[in-house]
């Protein structure tokens, strides 16, 4: 699996004034499905940066699944694309190949019995500022019971401050000035810069 990186530059004057706004640098994940959860939040320094790699895993949750409510995982598997995860007594069963998913999707079946809906997504663990963040939600989806859902995640990270908001907070509108960096291919890595002028980054590489 390849590795990324995205580093991400303040001057000092413009770091202490993110502080004083008790802002956080939040970063969101594309998907394919299901509405978006931050992915990684942090108050920034002036040289900061955040590694992952393609690895994923499938959550289960019964969360509030509403701007502003943060998701709870319930259970949780690590995941490879073109599998089948069905989730049955508090529990994802061993995957089973299924020909309906394609390279690069995920698939969860939800057969809980009691549970009409249940929230199901992504998660991706990352390093930030020399920090785990361990298994936080990218994307999150209601599934009703007996029905499945697809999930492709994308390497595209949008990136902006806001204030009041943590990992797995449920994101429905971005009205912050936001830069989506995109990865893959021969780009690895990009370094991106606050901008006070504009209230938001830039990509400087």
């Amino acid at each position: 699996m390849p590795n990324y990186k995205l580093n991400i530059l303040f001057n000092s004057k413009d770091v202490a004034t993110v502080f004083d706004a008790a802002q956080n640098v939040v970063l969101l994940k594309k998907a394919s499905t299901g509405n978006t959860v931050a992915w990684i939040t942090f108050q920034p320094f002036e040289s900061n940066y955040v590694s992952w790699n393609g690895n994923y895993a499938i959550y289960a949750s019964n969360s509030e699944l509403k701007s502003g409510a943060t998701i709870d995982k319930l259970s949780e598997v690590s995941a490879v694309s073109k599998q089948l995860y069905t989730f049955n007594k508090g529990t994802f069963d061993p995957p089973e190949s299924n020909s309906d998913i394609q390279e690069g999707q995920y698939a969860v079946e939800h057969k809980m019995a009691g549970y009409d809906t249940l929230i199901f997504g992504l998660t991706q663990e990352a390093e930030c500022n020399g920090v785990l963040v361990s298994g936080s939600p990218i994307n999150a989806s209601i599934v009703p019971l007996n029905q499945s859902a697809k999930f492709t995640p994308y390497e595209i990270v949008t990136v902006y401050l806001e204030a009041d908001i943590t990992n797995g907070t449920v994101v429905t509108n971005v009205i912050s000035n936001s830069l989506d960096v995109t990865f893959g291919g021969d780009t690895t890595e990009a370094t991106i810069q606050y901008d006070s002028s504009i209230g938001g980054f830039k990509q400087i590489k």
